[in-house]
């Protein structure tokens, strides 16, 4: 069986975005293996968590300059649907989000009895 050095596994993880089964498919066609899983590429992976990490980081670095690349786009839609995504995800201190806060009438505490058909939810419940 072929044995993959550690520069290998690692240049392909780094190709293949930090995918799992994609590595380990790609292990397999590159080095003509008879096979290799994804768990194993899971736990080679794992066994290094600096290495690991620092691909991580990479991807979301890409991810955050596709973000960057949409927002600068002449294309209005995209920049809109881009602008969108990037408010709803880290515009929240600045009021930009999908949560809802539910009140009673003028903006008062709601209320809320919980009925209870036997004494063991009952007892649950109170004691929350």
């Amino acid at each position: 069986m072929t044995k993959v050095s550690d520069d290998a596994f690692w240049i392909t993880f780094r190709e293949n975005a930090g995918n799992y089964a994609a590595t380990a498919r790609a292990l397999v066609k590159k080095y003509n293996l008879d096979s290799y899983s994804r768990t194993s590429v899971w736990l080679r992976a794992n066994a290094d968590k600096e290495k690991l990490n620092e691909i991580m980081q990479e991807e979301l670095d890409l991810a955050e300059h596709v973000l960057s690349v949409g927002l600068r786009s002449k294309n209005e839609r995209v920049r809109v649907d881009t602008a969108k995504f990037v408010l709803k995800h880290k515009g929240k201190e600045r009021g930009y989000t999908e949560r809802t806060e539910v009140t009673g009438a003028n903006g008062v505490a709601l209320s809320i009895n919980v009925v209870t058909q036997d004494d063991n939810t009952r007892n649950a419940i109170d004691s929350l």
